[in-house]
């Protein structure tokens, strides 16, 4: 009577410890009732509760894993920004942000990069541009030059004219213009004079 009073004591504390989640509390309590009395209740629930409790330990190691990998990712996006492998930062903090979705840090540094990147393109895409103005440039200027120099005025004029109009700032296709209208002048008057 005694023995059946304690084991039933056992499973209550059991079952309230169960049921606020205290796992190894309800644990030891069913133990202490397996002791009293050998019976497959207390036995199911201390399998139930070992599941549980491995099931948690998987789950804090999968979360600790995730951290750790999120962590990681975070750290070489850091470090591949600061040495300015924008690239390989952006991989790095995608990763962190398929890792945890709600974290803002990666998200903002994927911005960033991708504004710096959209600003180095438009920068490449600038010098590029120049470059090819001033190889046209360069050109117009020699075929100006070569045909001033074989005294084909009008065909060097309108070299001169058009590598002007691709850099009007230089000097040097306004003078020679200027040099050639002269030219064109004075032998315009010189005919009129005979």
């Amino acid at each position: 009577q005694e023995k059946e009073a304690a084991y039933l004591a056992s499973i209550e504390k059991g079952d309230e410890a169960l049921k606020a989640e205290k796992w190894e509390e309800a644990k030891s309590a069913y133990e202490a009732a397996l002791k009293i009395k050998k019976d497959d209740y207390p036995q199911n629930k201390i399998a139930e509760i070992d599941t549980k409790l491995a099931e948690m330990a998987k789950a804090e190691e999968a979360a600790a894993k995730l951290e750790a990998d999120y962590q990681a990712a975070i750290s070489e996006g850091d470090q591949k920004l600061s040495s300015g492998e924008l690239e390989a930062a952006k991989a790095a903090f995608e990763k962190a942000t398929a890792l945890k979705s709600d974290e803002e840090y990666p998200k903002t540094k994927i911005s960033e990069i991708d504004a710096e990147l959209k600003k180095q393109a438009e920068a490449a895409a600038e010098q590029e541009r120049l470059a090819k103005l001033e190889k046209e440039y360069n050109e117009l200027i020699a075929k100006a030059d070569q045909a001033f120099a074989a005294d084909d005025l009008e065909a060097a004029r309108k070299s001169y004219q058009a590598a002007l109009a691709l850099k009007s700032e230089e000097e040097y296709p306004q003078t020679k213009i200027e040099e050639i209208n002269s030219t064109l002048a004075d032998a315009a008057q010189q005919d009129q004079a005979y």
